[in-house]
Formats: structure tokens, C-alpha cells, sequence
């Protein structure tokens, strides 16, 4: 054989949050990782599959009983997708040009997209390449292997985020966007993340047939699209960390509710607070959207802050921290801003307000980069997280790192007013040095 244009590379691991052992969820008799596999075969590159090392004997077996030889297997770091990928392709081809990254949420990778941005990426001597446009669980990562390799070998971040690592510092003639056939151009979410994703997919696999393709998913949809509600997530989700919050959280939570936006999911996380605040947050236990997370004890806002991200579905994220408040009428614009500049955070200016609510300052977010009310793009934030234990200083940690692997955007008007009081976190560390 030939050395091959380029390699697929499949990262899969039975852990999943949100769907249990989510590579072998049974769609339309079938499991995600059977669908991705056959699917990728359709392209003629050769396909491997790289999973974690301590669970290669359970996807030995599933994978040879069903395909043989006809997909290798590689076992690697099962923490850093960004090392194991090249590795994998490596061992097996080491020749080939691009690797093509798939993942097992994408259970209708498209074979034709494949192929064609392949080629496209090759043509144009691109080092990266994407089909932003394609319906989600459709689209693929097209990425040159050298560029890859050498970034693996450069990062010592064990890293789920491969694509804010491989992209970084690439000029625009080295990143190509291709766009794709119109019949699969469709704001349409098909990947599988939550349990809803996997009754659409049922639906449409089963009704359609398992080998249906992704023009025909889209056509049905398009004639259809009552079935769009099933999985349908929020624009935003807003969630606030609370310690002994009594005597603010409510004007924060208010502020939310009033702010103009549709609020379709708010998590609150109350970090074992010792005063009256659980009380107060009971009385939005059964507001539509809301959903209240307790923990046993304070495990300081960033881990608070990563718990609260984990419950959060909506394609953007914002913190608001439980003595600021949100003003009414500015989330739309600012949204419409953070999309248009694509960017990962979007940071607003921001009114300084005291105890009383009087007036202090305007703030101006490039020099704190706080991360209350900043808008933030879920996809980012939970590959970023906050680091697990810091309790102050954290918002300028994310940043420092969100700096160097997404795009930043700063938004001139004043979105949001932040209370400084002898209580907060901010003025704790004033006083403490």
C-alpha cells in the first residue's frame, strides 16, 4: 500500500459524564463508536482508533469482533489528546501528510467532508482545516501531521484542548475553512453529549435506517424540525458560587431574572455557607431554568466554578458572582458582539459600586479581567477550567491562560456593576497583602 494521503484518528474512552460508557450507546441498534468507525472506512484513508491505555482490552474486544483488522488500535496517555493523536498516527502511518482528528461525539461524520477537505487542505498546502459551516457531529478536524507532532513534542500540558494548542499562532494563509455542500449546511446539533442528543439520534437512525446519510439526516429535519426541540440547548447559561451570601444574593439573582434575556438555565452553587443564604436561595428553587447545587463543604470558588460550568448546557457561560448584578438590556448586545468577534471571553466594562450600591468608579476589564460577567464560550471553559483549590486571584489565572490558547474580546459598554465591600473576595486580598 501506498503511503496514505492522510490518517483518521478516532480518540475514544468508555468515561463520560454525562452518558455513561458514551462510545458504546446503542443508536439505532448500533454503538457510537461502530457509527463513527464505519462511516470514517467510507473515505478509503485508514482509520485507527486511540484509547487510553488501562482500557485497551475493552475496546480490543469490541472493536475486533466487529472490523477485524481493518482498524488498528493504539493505546496511549488517555489524559492529553493532544499527544496520543500523533503518537497513534505515528506508529501506524507514519508517512502520511494530515491527520484527520474524530471524536465519538460525531456519530454522522460526514466521509464526503472528509475527503474533500482533505484534498482542499493538501491543494493549498494548509496546515489546518475546518468546515465551521456543517451541521455539529458532522464536521472534522483536517490537521497537517508534522504541525501536530511538533506541538506535542513542544507541550508539556497534558490537554484535552488539541485545536487551541495546534491553531495557535497560525497565520491566516495556514488555516483553511472550507465550506460545505449546501445539503448539510444546517444549524443543526447532532452530536452526542447529552442523554437528549441520543433519543434524536435514535429517532433519525432509526427511522432513516443506521447507514443513512448526512444529506438525508438534514433533508428529514428540514421537513421535520419539531424534532429540533428534543435537543435543543440555551443560547446562555448563567450560574453564580454563594458563601455566605445572605445579604446580597438576592439583588444578584433578581438582576439575572431582570436583565432583558431569556433565562432558560441558571446553576447556583452554594459553597456550604453558614448563614441564612440556603434560605434565601429557596425561595428560587422552583423558578423555571434554575437548579441548586450544595456542597458539603467550601471548596473555593474556582472548584465551585468548575462545578457549576459542568451542569451548564448553554453555548456561552457567564458567571455572576453573588454580590454583582447584572444590568437590564445589555446581554443581547454583548452577546451579538462576543459572536461576531468569535471569540472564547468576551469581557465588558463594568460600574464599581460600594456596600450601599453608591457609585465608586467605572472599571475598565483590561487590566482585571475579571471573570464575573464576562462572557464566556462553554466549549472553551470546560476544556480551560479554573484551577481546582484557588479561592483568590482566580479570574486572572484563567485569563493568563485563556490569553495564550483563545481569543480575547473586549465590549465598550457597561454591562454589569460590581460591588466592592469589606466582605468580598477582593477586598479580602487587599487586606491581606
Amino acid at each position: 500500500m501506498s503511503d496514505p494521503l492522510a490518517v483518521i484518528v478516532v480518540c475514544a474512552r468508555p468515561e463520560s459524564r454525562r452518558i455513561p460508557n458514551k462510545v458504546f450507546y446503542k443508536i439505532a441498534g448500533r454503538t457510537a463508536l461502530e457509527h463513527v468507525l464505519r462511516r470514517c472506512l467510507l473515505t478509503g484513508f485508514p482509520v485507527v482508533l486511540a484509547v487510553p491505555d488501562e482500557h485497551r482490552g475493552l475496546f480490543w474486544d469490541n472493536l475486533w469482533r466487529t472490523f477485524g483488522s481493518s482498524v488498528k488500535l493504539y493505546s496511549g496517555q488517555g489524559d492529553s489528546p493532544l499527544h496520543r493523536v500523533p503518537e497513534a498516527a505515528s506508529l501506524f502511518y507514519p508517512e502520511a501528510k494530515y491527520i484527520v482528528r474524530v471524536t465519538c461525539d460525531d456519530p454522522l461524520v460526514d466521509a464526503e467532508t472528509i475527503t474533500n477537505l482533505v484534498q482542499a487542505c493538501s491543494t493549498s498546502s494548509a496546515t489546518y482545516g475546518s468546515t465551521p459551516d456543517i451541521m455539529r457531529g458532522c464536521g472534522v478536524e483536517v490537521v497537517l501531521a508534522a504541525h501536530w507532532k511538533k506541538i506535542a513534542s513542544e507541550t508539556e500540558t497534558r490537554t484535552e484542548m488539541s485545536t487551541y494548542f495546534i491553531k495557535h499562532n497560525l497565520t491566516n494563509k495556514q488555516v483553511l475553512f472550507l465550506k460545505p455542500r449546501e445539503a448539510i449546511r444546517r444549524p443543526y446539533r447532532l452530536e452526542l453529549d447529552y442523554p437528549e442528543d441520543g433519543i434524536l439520534l435514535n429517532i433519525l437512525l432509526r427511522t432513516l435506517g443506521p447507514d443513512a446519510t448526512s444529506d438525508q439526516v438534514a433533508s428529514y429535519l428540514d421537513n421535520h424540525s419539531y424534532l429540533l426541540s428534543i435537543n435543543r440547548l440555551p443560547q446562555l447559561s448563567f450560574y453564580t458560587c454563594v458563601y455566605n451570601g445572605e445579604r446580597y444574593i438576592d439583588r444578584t439573582v433578581m438582576s439575572i431574572f431582570n436583565c432583558g434575556f431569556p433565562v432558560k438555565e441558571y446553576v447556583i452553587v452554594d459553597n456550604a455557607s453558614t448563614d441564612k443564604t440556603v434560605a434565601h436561595l429557596g425561595a428560587y428553587a422552583c423558578a423555571p431554568g434554575v437548579k441548586l447545587i450544595f456542597n458539603s463543604e467550601n471548596v473555593g470558588l474556582a472548584s465551585a466554578a468548575n462545578i457549576a460550568v459542568q451542569e451548564c448546557r448553554g453555548k456561552w457561560v457567564m458567571r455572576v458572582d453573588a454580590d454583582d448584578i447584572l444590568l437590564p438590556d445589555m446581554l443581547g448586545p454583548f452577546l451579538e458582539f462576543a459572536e461576531r468577534m468569535d471569540a472564547d471571553i468576551a469581557y465588558s466594562r463594568y460600574n464599581e459600586i460600594d456596600s450601599q450600591g453608591a457609585f465608586n468608579i467605572q472599571g475598565d476589564q483590561k487590566g482585571n479581567h475579571h471573570a464575573g460577567c464576562a462572557l464566556m464560550r462553554r466549549s472553551f471553559l470546560e476544556k480551560l477550567r479554573f484551577k481546582e483549590g484557588i479561592n483568590l486571584g482566580d479570574s486572572k489565572e484563567l485569563y493568563e491562560r485563556a490569553r495564550r490558547l483563545g481569543k480575547i474580546a473586549y465590549y465598550e459598554p457597561t454591562t454589569w456593576l460590581y460591588r466592592r465591600h469589606a466582605g468580598s473576595l477582593t477586598a479580602m486580598k487587599i487586606l491581606n497583602g
